[in-house]
């Protein structure tokens, strides 16, 4: 008699995800010569970035998630769901060469979200805030459940908006997801002007929390100030600070003691790097549309450009790139940290569908343009985390779409694809 496969069932459906995972994968690589025929765009490029420079030296006008001005709030598209997607033209993010150079400007590429028309103004370090604490809630008008809650955080010593949306039943426990916003992070938040995550998690009993005000930050720890974007200390903030002024004290919200952190864009990578660097506070994460490398050529410069996009000094952030900094963040490096998480991504290949360019670009081809090519960056990124995941045991779930750019109507119907993959592991 043969004996029985000693594997569990539950180690079972990991091994299978992998292999389903590997299978998607395989198909996309074979399927990158069709899309490199098909669109116009989809040729090997590396981005140039030149930076219009702010009249008398003030910051560029705020935005909302890289790619934010190929969305305005009234635009609604239907979501993709989870297909085998062409593989990106670049390939893998391990590429130290990717071919001949477009020039964009920066706005194009990361843009405004078009809802603040006055530049944004990254407040100085106070002296005098010393102590992590809640200096007001103010109760949004027209959502009870929308609060805006302005903390002043020891670590940057200046106050910080952070939004919360009550759980479908305030009174009664529930957890936490952290939604990290992209380049931009206005204030209201972008995942409530244009990804609606209020309509969304209206019925839903989570407490979703909104920091704002990490302007081309990449929610990390700086370590010096920048002339332009100030003191970031934003993975203290998020992994130490902020939680117990809402798990306990007077400000207490019912919590049930289990978090995630899930963001878009330059949140994708911050929130996937907070949960590999902090994973005893974690059971879930997701990434939408966001690279995880910050050590192979591509990742290094998606993250340089990503802070440059805010007018940053990238050596504030991390030093030069033999900082051992930068290796600390690779998070394919430290793909094992997520272990015992449900973990979600996705990515599309930079295709972009059919009046998008009339609709959200408004007709404008340079920022079209712009969001296929860091789209397609990132697909290659998420492929890499995607392999790196493969000996990892973690709940995993990637979905490769078949086409959209990088902006608000890609982001926006992953939501619900995360929460549900996500959810699960935290009730």
């Amino acid at each position: 008699m043969t004996a029985p496969d000693p594997i569990s069932s539950s180690a079972r459906a990991r091994l299978t995800g992998r292999s389903r995972r590997a299978r998607i994968r395989a198909a996309a690589t074979a399927m990158s010569a069709a899309v490199a025929a098909s669109v116009s765009v989809a040729v090997p490029v590396a981005v140039s970035v030149t930076a219009a420079q702010p009249a008398a030296a003030a910051p560029l006008s705020s935005g909302s998630g890289a790619g934010g001005s190929a969305e305005s709030s009234a635009q609604s598209m239907t979501g993709s769901g989870e297909a085998v997607g062409s593989a990106s033209p670049f390939g893998s993010t391990d590429t130290a060469s990717l071919g001949s150079t477009v020039a964009l400007p920066m706005d194009a590429v990361f843009g405004s979200s078009g809802l603040l028309e006055d530049p944004y103004t990254v407040p100085r370090p106070d002296p005098s805030i010393t102590q992590t604490r809640v200096v007001r809630v103010e109760q949004d008008v027209d959502d009870p459940r929308l609060e805006t809650w302005y903390v002043d955080s020891a670590s940057m010593s200046r106050t910080i908006a952070v939004q919360v949306l009550r759980a479908a039943d305030p009174g009664a426990p529930a957890p936490m997801l952290y939604l990290l916003d992209g380049v931009g992070s206005d204030l209201p938040s972008g995942w409530i002007t244009l990804g609606h995550a209020d309509d969304y998690f209206r019925d839903k009993q989570v407490t979703v929390v909104m920091p704002t005000g990490a302007y081309g930050s990449m929610y990390t720890d700086w370590i010096a100030d920048d002339p332009m974007l100030s003191r970031n200390k934003w993975e203290t903030f998020l992994a130490s600070e902020l939680p117990p002024l809402l798990e306990s004290g007077g400000h207490a919200i019912p919590f049930n003691g289990k978090r995630a952190i899930a963001g878009l864009s330059m949140g994708a990578s911050g929130a996937v790097g907070i949960a590999a660097l902090h994973p005893s506070l974690y059971s879930a994460v997701a990434g939408i549309s966001g690279c995880y490398s910050t050590v192979s050529d591509a990742g290094y410069a998606m993250t340089k450009m990503t802070v440059e996009t805010r007018l940053g000094d990238v050596t504030n952030m991390w030093g030069t790139r033999d900082n051992p900094e930068w290796a600390r963040h690779d998070v394919l490096s430290h793909a094992d940290a997520l272990a015992g998480m449900a973990v979600y991504l996705s990515a599309s290949p930079g295709i972009g569908r059919p009046g998008e360019l009339e609709g959200p670009y408004g007709g404008d081809m340079s920022a079209y343009l712009s969001g296929a090519v860091i789209e397609q960056f990132i697909y290659g990124c998420t492929q890499d985390l995607d392999r790196a995941l493969d000996d990892v045991d973690a709940d995993v779930r990637v979905d490769y779409l078949q086409d959209g750019l990088h902006g608000w109507q890609t982001f926006r119907p992953q939501l619900a694809p995360a929460w549900e993959h996500m959810s699960r592991a935290l009730y």
